[in-house]
């Protein structure tokens, strides 16, 4: 009877079953059927808008007449076809038009409405922590938003500075409105909230800090209101010191009778104190020391962070010369061509300090004009190619380069490089010096030659010489337009023709052209002639002198009975009157 009476009841149950889903798929299928339009089909809008939806038959079939058509919100009827949204109070409505139609009964069609609100504000702030934070250490910031729905459309990001970050944070609802809760579920309270979204930070050594802002934006389908900005937080960051190890080397050497001056900064927020212990205990404030002498100094740098310090050993270095002065040309080996600019370069080695070193360039012993740009190489910081001339304090190399241009009259010309330490003291620094010595080649130029256009008689052969000044020394040949070439400078021309001479060097080659030009030689013929004449003259002359020698030279002169004269005692006389002196004997 027990089991009977079992069976029974499993019937019933199961009946009632069956029932209940044919009535739901029969409710389903109704509605899935029902003749009924609503305008608009769906709606987003701020919460409270004065706005309306309407609910109407879509089928025009007479059989189908609407009886009634009313709604049903938050399980509340409301008469009519018209919806004022604004009388609705609600969040979630849960609206749904009912409708009964003559042939099919009941049967409704939901609405999908959507009310929102943005936030009425934005802040803020980090969590557990007030005052400036310590940079590498994690912090959380927060932004609350305060009474936004739906929080299920909220979208909250964060920015440093104007940089989107990548961690958009925790989503967290805080004021609910049930009294049994302290947070709800976003993803089905509708109705407005505050909500708080949470980041971790982590801020490095940055002076200035860093600004956050977090920006609230409710993504919705149609017209999304416009985001929600929070003011800008701004962080200070407090971090201990770091010594600059690139201007505080751990070893410094000075020279003996120059102060070096040690200079320790350091970076930290708040400003770190800074000042200097020596290993015998003197103290001494501020970055800055002057040391004179060999010890042990540290650097102490200090704020409320922490502190660093930095010990730098400084040994006295008694060097008054460079190793080596060298001077040779940039970028060229041999001999220089004439009028042509190059390079030279003088190199001092291993030198300090640099500030006090004075270079001078001579030719011969002549003080140049230009005393070349000093330039410092090998420096001993891993991370420079050049140096700071006014900074650096160890042994350097140097170089200090000229612009020359030597002319054709400047072969051998002798260059000189000192290098002199400028130090204040009684006897001063030995100088050291080297020298160079270069060749000069250019190209021949013809100093002594012929006319363009030189005579030759025949049977009288004539010289041509031709000679060049070049280095090295010009090869000379002579070269006729017929095509006979004469080694050598001189050529001896005994017909007419064109000359060239060619005078060639590795540097470059200069021609000069001669003609030669036949002559008629009419000399013998003039010296005949004058011979002739003069033969002739001679003739006549003697011709006329015999006349007058026998007409006045060849007289007989008388002896005897001299007449005496007054002027030149005894004399002869001719039959003319023509006087021989005469002396008497005793």
């Amino acid at each position: 009877m027990e089991d009977l009476h079992c069976i029974r009841l499993l019937s019933i149950v199961f009946t009632l079953e069956l029932l209940s889903i044919s009535n739901t798929m029969s409710r389903s299928s109704a509605n899935s059927q029902c003749p009924i339009t609503i305008t608009p089909e769906r709606l987003v809008m701020p919460y409270g808008n004065q706005t309306s939806v309407l609910c109407k038959n879509s089928n025009e079939d007479a059989s189908r007449n609407v009886i009634a058509l009313n709604w049903r919100v938050d399980h509340q009827i409301v008469t009519g076809p018209r919806l004022f949204l604004d009388k609705v109070l609600v969040w979630d409505p849960r609206a749904e038009c009912i409708g009964t139609f003559s042939g099919i009964g009941k049967c409704s069609k939901p609405f999908d409405v959507t009310f929102y609100k943005t936030a009425d504000s934005v802040s803020i702030h980090s969590i557990n922590h007030t005052g400036p934070m310590l940079a590498d250490e994690e912090y959380q910031l927060q932004c609350d938003i305060v009474n936004v729905a739906p929080v299920q459309n909220l979208t909250v990001r964060w920015y440093q500075g104007d940089d989107l970050l990548k961690d958009k944070g925790s989503l967290r609802v805080t004021g609910c409105p049930h009294q049994n809760k302290v947070e709800c579920d976003n993803q089905v309270i509708r109705s407005p909230v505050n909500v708080s979204s949470t980041i971790k930070v982590r801020l490095g050594r940055n002076p200035d800090g860093a600004q956050f802002r977090c920006e609230a934006q409710l993504a919705l389908e149609e017209q999304p209101p416009p985001p929600t900005n929070s003011n800008v937080l701004s962080l200070s960051v407090h971090y201990e010191p770091i010594i600059n190890s690139t201007k505080l080397p751990l070893r410094l050497q000075v020279f003996k009778g120059h102060p070096t001056e040690l200079v320790c900064e350091a970076d930290g927020r708040p400003a770190p104190n800074i000042h200097w212990v020596s290993a015998k205990g003197v103290r001494v404030s501020g970055g800055n020391l002057t040391v004179t002498e060999a010890g042990v100094w540290t650097c102490n740098a200090t704020n409320v962070v922490g502190y660093i310090s930095r010990a730098v050993e400084v040994t006295v270095l008694v060097k008054e010369t460079a190793d080596q002065v060298l001077i040779h040309p940039l970028g060229h080996t041999g001999p220089m061509l004439a009028d042509k600019e190059y390079k030279l370069q003088c190199d001092i080695v291993n030198v300090a300090p640099v500030q006090n070193l004075t270079v001078r360039w001579y030719q011969g012993d002549d003080l140049l004009k230009d005393q070349g740009s000093l330039r410092v190489t090998g420096c001993p910081h891993q991370n420079k190619v050049e140096c700071d001339i006014k900074g650096i304090r160890s042994p350097v190399n140097v170089s200090s380069t000229i612009t020359v241009r030597l002319g054709r009259n400047q072969d051998g010309a002798q260059f000189r490089c000192e290098a002199q330490l400028a130090l204040e003291q009684q006897p001063p620094p030995p100088m050291m010096f080297h020298r160079l010595n270069l060749s000069v080649h250019y190209r021949p130029i013809i100093n002594k030659k012929p006319e363009s256009k030189v005579p030759v008689f025949k049977g009288y052969p004539v010289d041509l010489v031709c000679e060049a000044d070049g280095r090295p020394v010009a090869d000379i040949h002579w070269y006729s337009a017929k095509g006979v070439h004469v080694s050598g400078g001189n050529l001896t021309a005994t017909e007419a023709g064109v000359w060239t001479c060619n005078a060639t060097n590795v540097v470059g080659y200069s021609l000069e052209e001669v003609e030669v030009v036949m002559k008629e030689d009419y000399l013998p013929l003039i010296a005949g002639f004058v011979a002739a004449t003069v033969l002739i003259i001679s003739a006549v002359f003697i011709f006329f002198y015999s006349i007058y020698y026998k007409n006045t030279k060849m007289r007989r002169y008388s002896l005897k009975n001299p007449k005496p004269s007054v002027l030149n005692g005894n004399v002869a006389h001719n039959s003319w009157d023509s006087q021989l002196p005469m002396t008497k004997l005793p």
